[in-house]
């Protein structure tokens, strides 16, 4: 009994070393990006600008609407045209100017 309890304890700290790692190394991803504005475009929303960073950069796309929300003072995922917005970005391809254009 007392072997079956110390390989389940075992495997809850490999597990929740695991999940940690992965936490912090997603975290440490996005804070290790360059930061790009991008202007709200009509029919744009969080999770969808989220979900093209996170295609283009595999990251998670909770975590990267999660810095959208802090980083730009956000109080929930409401958006307009026109706002300009700070995205964590690697790969999207850089419009004229100082933004960046989603690929739609």
């Amino acid at each position: 009994m007392i072997k079956v309890l110390k390989k389940c304890m075992v495997r809850l700290v490999i597990l929740g070393v695991i999940f940690l790692g992965a936490e912090l190394v997603v975290n440490h991803a996005l804070k290790e990006k360059n930061y790009m504005t991008i202007v709200v475009q009509p029919g744009d929303s969080v999770w969808a600008i989220a979900s093209e960073v996170s295609a283009k950069d595999h990251q998670d796309k909770e975590s990267i609407v999660e810095w959208i929300l802090k980083e730009n003072n956000l109080l929930d995922s409401t958006i307009k045209p026109g706002q300009k917005l700070t995205i964590p970005i690697n790969t999207v391809q850089q419009a004229p100017g100082n933004e960046v254009a989603l690929n739609k």
